[in-house]
């Protein structure tokens, strides 16, 4: 099933949810289906499946629609997980799409970037160089900015179809990110994933 967005989505928001570290293993399991089943009953959800770092679950990662911020930050409390007390944090910010192309492999990778404040300059300069980068790629996926409530840039969300590529490879990749050789991250993290609610339908039993 592809994952490609229209150009008629209306505001995009993206949930980072990543869960405590000690004890929450079987907290996921037993909750699995509610917070599915909750995320397809919202009407809202573009894409959704777990991160996963070294065969480990850690969290979870949902592409939405909203209508603001702070009404996206009041429905996900609804989360089944969320009520559970699955998550150590979850990061809500807006998300502009700026690349999108129709991928269909269900295995995926995620590169999610937050900037270190103040960097707006940063950012802007070396803009072009990115968008370079990421067409020079030659990957199939989504790509785009992170924003605060204003419309800020904040971070880079890449989303992006794994292609038999290994996690070494993905990670010494996003480092020749111009963004990320001009020191405009503050976090960079690079998690396998895989697409579980693509346009508000489960495609994935498990």
């Amino acid at each position: 099933m592809s994952s490609g967005l229209g150009s008629d989505v209306g505001k995009l928001f993206v949930a980072r949810c990543l869960d405590n570290p000690v004890g929450f293993v079987a907290v996921r399991r037993n909750n699995r289906e509610s917070h599915l089943g909750w995320l397809m009953s919202t009407d809202r959800v573009l894409l959704a499946g777990p991160l996963i770092r070294e065969k480990t679950t850690v969290g979870s990662l949902v592409l939405l629609k909203g209508e603001s911020l702070e009404e996206v930050q009041t429905l996900l409390l609804e989360d089944p997980y969320r009520q559970a007390g699955l998550f150590e944090s979850v990061k809500v910010t807006g998300w502009r799409q700026v690349y999108t192309t129709s991928f269909y492999s269900e295995d995926l990778y995620v590169v999610y970037n937050l900037d270190n404040e103040g960097m707006s300059e940063v950012r802007a300069a070396n803009r072009a160089a990115h968008l370079a980068w990421w067409n020079a790629s030659g990957r199939e996926g989504i790509v785009g900015p992170l924003l605060d409530e204003d419309g800020n840039s904040i971070g880079s969300l890449l989303v992006f179809e794994r292609e038999g590529v290994g996690m070494e490879e993905v990670k010494s990749w996003s480092l020749t990110d111009p963004y990320n050789q001009a020191e405009l991250f503050q976090e960079s993290e690079v998690y396998l994933s895989h697409k579980v609610i693509v346009d508000g339908a489960r495609v994935r039993a498990s």
